[in-house]
């Protein structure tokens, strides 16, 4: 009963508003209406009320002498908090409750920890999923890490930070095998999907890619071919971004 109580809330308090302003209405009209109002200032109240007697017929139900300002106020009242939309049930953002998980898979081979640029591209894919993070707080998200093999470092939570933490602290001297095994990753998202019983969307974030497109496709494929985008670290026109244009374009 307790629960139930903390639950009540209104769907759309604002019109709540209207009441204090209708009662403010009706006790303006009834003072102006009260015939006993330049009395008031003239005689004590007790003696008024004591002299003043009713002039219609009186009625054995108490409620049939009320005037009728107050039952149009109390019928006011009651339309207000109608619209208001009480409700005993909190209901779920919807929004929140239909994202799907997006789950990173960020390479992490020595190719990634070039010093060539003024950051490595690990640094760079690094500094991305803080950004994502940042963005999608609440949002599923997790990230596999891949270079000669793949291997999930968070499944997708919705404590989004954690992934950027543990994104920061990859590198290619914790990665088993050397190589670019984007294929394996792209499997292994397979299996966080089906665990999780649902869609997501994979993101690939990669300065290039050592093999051979069809063999993504395939990976692809075989996993449902579920949304997959690719996220270049090194600029549009150089040779390696144009190996994951490849790939991207197999994938359609």
């Amino acid at each position: 009963m307790i629960d139930a109580w903390n639950a009540f809330h209104f769907i759309r308090p604002a019109w709540l508003l209207l009441i204090p302003i209708a009662i403010g209405l009706a006790w303006v009209w009834h003072r102006s209406h009260d015939p006993l109002r330049g009395w008031r200032t003239q005689i004590d109240s007790d003696l008024l009320d004591a002299l003043a007697h009713q002039s219609g017929p009186s009625s054995r139900y108490w409620w049939q002498n009320l005037p009728s300002v107050t039952w149009l106020l109390a019928g006011w009242i009651v339309c207000v908090v109608a619209i208001a939309g009480p409700t005993w049930r909190v209901e779920a953002n919807p929004f929140a409750q239909d994202a799907q998980p997006l789950i990173i898979l960020m390479k992490a081979d020595e190719s990634m920890a070039s010093a060539a640029l003024a950051t490595t591209p690990l640094q760079r894919a690094a500094l991305k999923i803080a950004d994502l993070a940042k963005a999608r707080q609440g949002d599923p998200l997790g990230l596999i890490a891949y270079s000669g093999s793949a291997h999930t470092v968070l499944p997708p939570t919705e404590d989004t930070a954690v992934v950027a933490d543990m994104a920061a602290e990859i590198s290619p001297a914790i990665m088993p095998v050397a190589g670019d095994a984007l294929d394996q990753a792209i499997t292994e998202a397979g299996r966080l999907i089906n665990r999780s019983e649902g869609g997501a969307t994979l993101l690939v974030i990669a300065n290039q890619a050592n093999l051979d497109a069809k063999q993504v496709a395939a990976a692809h494929q075989a996993i449902g071919s579920p949304p997959i985008e690719i996220l270049s670290l090194l600029p549009e026109e150089s040779q390696e971004t144009e190996s994951l244009q490849a790939i991207a374009k197999t994938l359609g």
